[in-house]
């Protein structure tokens, strides 16, 4: 395991002394006055210190504390060996305080026997609809956090994310942008070796993500990335390549374009075909593996869409409603 160099530790302490000059104090406190940052300094001082351990440690420090000792812990991460090349920032591991940034999950369900999806934007009257409601509840944590704390827990499956000027990638959470925390859960989630799928649909299939988005997904190794093109249709739960990857995790966490829409199709169903008019429905993600989402790493204008009490609510339950801050 690497070993903070002393050069590093020295330029560290100096950075955190330079904004709390009793900083030392705390890190030998006891019980009263300890410092925040007590358990970082002191895993950095231990033989077995690993990056994952520091990314953890900055992880669980609250928001005020990164933004008090935010020069000394970018300075960290640009400089402890093995840090540097994650491309990992400190606002990729701030603790966001507001329910929009924390995951939700959605238990795997199969495709009930009363499955009935129609367009769900159609005027009454329409047919009765029903899609996959699933158990769901908040897990208490980012998506982040989750990864971090469980690396092989989970996949990641980013949705037609190819067009940087899609609309909800600008939305804004904690004064971060949607395509902000979307870049974050990817250099995590390739940094704890997250095997990551890409759903493009038209003509993305040259160019499946934004410019952002496929630098980051390009360094990625080989035996982790899968790619999945539809040319028209939405959903691709019925793709042989898409059901080999949700089955490598028993968790597949769910980013994308547009939440209301694409996102919904893929994980809750829709009424696309497999082939033609007569043929079974496309199978929901949910058939598959349970589903992570957060309301920060869907791309949606204003809240997160509703229509009734048959279509939206029950399907993203806690994360229903939810918009930008």
């Amino acid at each position: 395991m690497p070993v903070c160099p002393q050069n590093v530790m020295n330029e560290f302490m100096q950075r955190l002394r330079a904004v709390n000059r009793t900083i030392d104090s705390g890190l030998a406190a006891k019980v009263f006055g300890k410092s925040s940052l007590q358990a970082l300094v002191a895993l950095l001082k231990t033989p077995t210190c690993a990056p994952l351990d520091i990314y953890r440690a900055i992880a669980a420090l609250e928001a005020t504390s990164v933004e008090k000792y935010r020069d000394g812990l970018t300075f960290l991460l640009r400089s402890f060996p093995g840090l540097n090349g994650t491309g990992i920032q400190v606002d990729d591991l701030k603790k966001q305080a507001i329910v929009q940034t924390k995951a939700a999950l959605y238990q795997r369900m199969l495709t009930p026997a009363n499955f009935q999806p129609n367009d769900p934007h159609l005027r009454p009257p329409r047919p009765p609809t029903a899609y996959l409601a699933p158990r769901s509840a908040m897990m208490g944590v980012s998506i982040v956090e989750h990864l971090l704390a469980s690396p092989a827990d989970a996949s990641i499956l980013l949705i037609h994310l190819a067009n940087p000027d899609s609309e909800g990638l600008a939305e804004t959470f904690n004064g971060r942008t949607c395509l902000q925390y979307i870049t974050s859960v990817l250099r995590v989630g390739r940094m704890v070796g997250c095997p990551v799928a890409v759903l493009s649909i038209g003509n993305a299939a040259n160019q499946p993500l934004s410019p952002v988005l496929m630098t980051e997904y390009n360094l990625l190794p080989l035996t982790r990335r899968v790619r999945v093109h539809e040319n028209v249709l939405h959903t691709a739960g019925h793709d042989p390549a898409m059901q080999q990857f949700l089955a490598r995790r028993p968790r597949v966490v769910v980013v994308g374009f547009d939440g209301t829409i694409c996102v919904f199709a893929n994980v809750f169903g829709s009424s696309e075909r497999v082939a033609g008019l007569d043929t079974a429905y496309r199978p929901p993600l949910l058939n598959f593996a349970d589903v992570i989402m957060s309301r920060a790493t869907l791309a949606t204008r204003g809240p997160l869409f509703t229509n009734g009490p048959d279509f939206g609510r029950p399907q993203f339950g806690p994360l229903a409603g939810l918009a930008p801050n």
